[in-house]
């Protein structure tokens, strides 16, 4: 009998191997992510700011007496961080200003902006006096704070590199607008003083010139002047009307000043200077407001209280 093949049993299958599942989150479709958009709903009203505040930028050179001007508006907070308003009195009330004591950092006047709408009733003004002197608090912030790419910290803007600590100062500028649209919002005044400073603008039609500005911080990487005026509703410049400059000689390089002049507020702009206004109900302020002596409040009258020039009236 011939002999069968050795019987061959099947090769048993390898144990089937499930793939793991995956740690992977499935998105949720149901909220909106980065590459989604969802469109909302628009309607169109008259844009007015009626029950908004104003924003004002006085400047001029110390000792013009901006800071006096400020005092007499009514219901007036100050944040001095130039600690001259410590000397005056509202010259209509002899009463001294009322201010937020205790801001001695960036961090501390961004406090003190976000917290004004508690601290002065609506209708009222917080002062910021001067935003000049809010500089040197935000660069020290940006120097203590942000970091380099490099890691570590800088020692002043300059170790940034290439204007990058200016940008950084701008973009702390930003931050403490916001806060301010906030208290606009909210129906409280901002007057912003400034100091005055002197810059050459290139004129390509001719020869340069002179123009005196708010002193701000002004370069391609910290624009923060511009930023401020272009934020402003009203920016006026404290100054001479009328000056009488005369030379000793036809040789003399400079001359000097004769005669007595007539201290004013210039709310329209000039080549030689920055200033504007933007209507307040439909009318401007007039581009030259007296400002005679300490209790001349006719710049106050004009932007708070309804008044109207002669030409307008």
């Amino acid at each position: 009998m011939a002999s069968k093949p050795p019987s061959r049993s099947k090769p048993t299958p390898a144990p089937s191997r499930s793939k793991p599942a995956s740690k992977l989150a499935k998105p949720n479709r149901s909220k909106p992510g980065r590459d989604e958009h969802v469109a909302k709903s628009f309607s169109v009203a008259p844009l007015t700011g009626d029950n908004e505040g104003e924003k004002v930028l006085v400047y001029a050179k110390s000792g013009t007496g901006k800071t006096t001007l400020a005092s007499q508006v009514e219901n007036n907070v100050f944040i001095p961080l130039d600690d001259g308003a410590r000397k005056i009195h509202n010259p209509l009330t002899g009463k001294p200003v009322d201010a937020i004591a205790g801001v001695e950092s960036w961090a501390d006047l961004r406090d003190a902006v976000q917290q004004a709408p508690s601290l002065i009733p609506e209708g009222g003004t917080l002062t910021l006096d001067t935003i000049t002197r809010a500089q040197p608090l935000a660069e020290a912030w940006v120097v203590a704070n942000v970091k380099l790419e490099k890691g570590g910290y800088a020692r002043n803007l300059e170790a940034f590199g290439f204007g990058k600590g200016y940008r950084h100062v701008l973009e702390q500028f930003r931050c403490l607008l916001s806060d301010l649209d906030k208290v606009i919002r909210s129906g409280r005044n901002v007057i912003l003083v400034a100091q005055l400073d002197q810059t050459i603008v290139a004129n390509p039609a001719g020869v340069d010139y002179y123009e005196e500005v708010p002193k701000l911080i002004e370069n391609k990487q910290g624009p923060v002047r511009t930023e401020v005026c272009e934020w402003c509703d009203q920016i006026m410049r404290l100054g001479y009307l009328n000056m009488d400059i005369e030379k000793d000689t036809a040789e003399s390089r400079v001359g000097k000043v004769n005669g007595d002049a007539e201290r004013a507020i210039f709310t329209g702009g000039a080549q030689h200077f920055i200033a504007k206004s933007r209507p307040i109900k439909g009318h401007r302020l007039p581009p030259v407001v007296s400002f005679e002596h300490e209790g001349d409040n006719s710049i106050w009258q004009y932007l708070f209280h309804g008044a109207v020039s002669e030409e307008e009236g």
